[in-house]
């Protein structure tokens, strides 16, 4: 699995030849060791970058989500599929707005909608 993913000018990896500016950063699968390196300005890949388990990488991910914080102990994260999530951001904005539900229970999913962050790529 080779996942690129476009970067802004000016980034660059550190290697042993300096500081070359990178056009994509590579996330990857190979050999059951998971990376991550740059393609130059060439189109190809450089040498250099790091190799860690598929495992360490999921906890990078999520260790940066949380210094970001986009990631806190008070959220919860989902991977839910778009037409899914549609459906149901639909629904509970339709019950916040139903007299079938008690008007603090209506207010209270209603906030809960607007604490909502959606990260899409």
């Amino acid at each position: 699995m080779d996942l690129q993913i476009k970067v802004t000018d000016g980034s660059w990896m550190e290697n042993r030849n300096g500081m070359p500016e990178i056009r994509e950063a590579v996330i990857f699968i190979r050999g059951g060791m998971a990376g991550i390196s740059g393609i130059g300005k060439s189109g190809k890949e450089l040498r250099g970058g790091i190799r860690v388990t598929p495992e360490d990488m999921d906890r990078i991910a999520a260790e940066w989500l949380k210094c970001r914080k986009i990631a806190t102990k008070d959220t919860v994260m989902l991977i839910v599929p778009n037409e899914v999530w549609d459906l149901l951001h639909q629904t509970l904005v339709m019950d916040s707005n139903s007299g079938a539900f008690d008007q603090k229970l209506r207010e209270q999913i209603s906030k809960a909608l607007h604490q909502v962050e959606r990260v899409s790529p």
